[in-house]
């Protein structure tokens, strides 16, 4: 009696770590997608003489007009101003980035959270996490999809970007448009 009543301890023991990874495991990536949404809405640029001001010098005085610009708005027009910047400095021959110029760093910083999402989206995908977790996290992911990602993926599916970038937002662009 003893033996069973110690086999049932251990089965239970395991059970409950089993429940608490996948509770942590939940919770991890729930708080994951909770930050891109939150990137998203917090996003900001500022527009001055109709240009995206990518340094501060471009502001002659503390109380020149700008125009702010946040969320998905923002990333949208500054993706676009980026892609024209850049097509600028191509033609001109001048296709290194300066020091002073953030331009290069926001999309950095946009195109890291491209990766990471799919990263998230794989990593959902093939876990292990019960069912209704995983239920939980793909619609979540849906809705970022689709009320983040989806025009912000075709502006940049539209320009040159890096094929590793590429392949991964035709992967979950495919993905969605399944379902």
């Amino acid at each position: 009696m003893q033996v069973a009543a110690n086999e049932e301890l251990k089965t239970q023991f395991n059970k409950t770590q089993e429940d608490q990874h996948n509770d942590f495991v939940y919770n991890n990536h729930r708080i994951r997608l909770n930050l891109f949404t939150t990137e998203f809405n917090n996003f900001n640029i500022s527009y001055h003489n109709n240009r995206l001001i990518s340094n501060i010098y471009e502001l002659r005085t503390s109380s020149a007009m700008r125009y702010n610009f946040i969320g998905l708005q923002a990333i949208q027009l500054f993706l676009i101003e980026f892609f024209r910047d850049k097509k600028e400095k191509e033609n001109n021959s001048n296709k290194n980035p300066k020091l002073d110029d953030s331009f290069m760093g926001i999309y950095l910083t946009l195109t890291n959270m491209v990766i990471d999402y799919s990263h998230v989206f794989f990593t959902i995908n093939n876990s292990e996490i019960k069912e209704e977790y995983k239920t939980d996290l793909k619609g979540l992911m849906r809705y970022i999809y689709f009320s983040k990602f989806a025009y912000i993926f075709e502006i940049l599916l539209n320009e040159s970007i890096s094929d590793d970038l590429r392949s991964r937002i035709q992967f979950i662009k495919r993905e969605y448009m399944i379902e």
